[in-house]
């Protein structure tokens, strides 16, 4: 008689969905605040496209980077993105306030132009690096504690995907 690890918690699967949901309503709400503070343009969302892609990538190569692992890293993880989030929550009402300042350091000609677009994106990237950096640790983690519990690792990573994919798609929705 074979007997196969049980699968990983449904835990796991609630994590990916709750991740993929916040990380794209995040992104979305972020689009809308940036259009608002800085003007609606193709450049706003480019710049926090390019910002989340950025800060995920980082997560997930962070995660790469731990040699072992702690059992109860998923949940220090998942504190960390909540309390940062409330903490990224409570500027947001400024960030009109403060890209005006930005925008002040900058004459309104075409050269300064890119240099005030790339100040904006170092600002937005300094804010939003340890929210979406943490929330782009998350899949890699969920990957990890699946890998360890269970025998079909390629069947329990497409549902991981799927799921936080669902998720996604809830997220830009809602």
């Amino acid at each position: 008689v074979e007997t196969q690890n049980p699968s990983p918690a449904k835990w796991l699967w609630l994590i990916a969905f709750i991740s993929g949901f916040v990380t794209i309503s995040l992104e979305t709400i972020t689009i809308r605040l940036m259009g608002l503070s800085a003007g609606s343009s193709t450049y706003a969302f480019s710049i926090i496209v390019g910002i989340f892609i950025f800060c995920i990538a980082l997560g997930g190569f962070l995660v790469g980077r731990i040699k072992e692992i702690p059992s109860y890293a998923i949940w220090l993880l998942q504190f960390l993105i909540g309390f940062s989030l409330l903490c990224l929550y409570r500027t947001i009402d400024s960030w009109p306030y403060y890209t005006h300042i930005i925008r002040t350091f900058f004459t309104h000609n075409q050269q300064t132009f890119p240099v005030y677009y790339g100040a904006l994106t170092l600002a937005l990237t300094l804010l939003l690096i340890v929210p979406i950096a943490l929330c782009g640790a998350t899949l890699p983690l969920c990957f990890h504690f699946a890998k360890n519990s269970s025998i079909k690792l390629g069947s329990e990573s497409g549902k991981l995907y799927a799921i936080n994919t669902v998720g996604c798609v809830l997220g830009a929705l809602l």
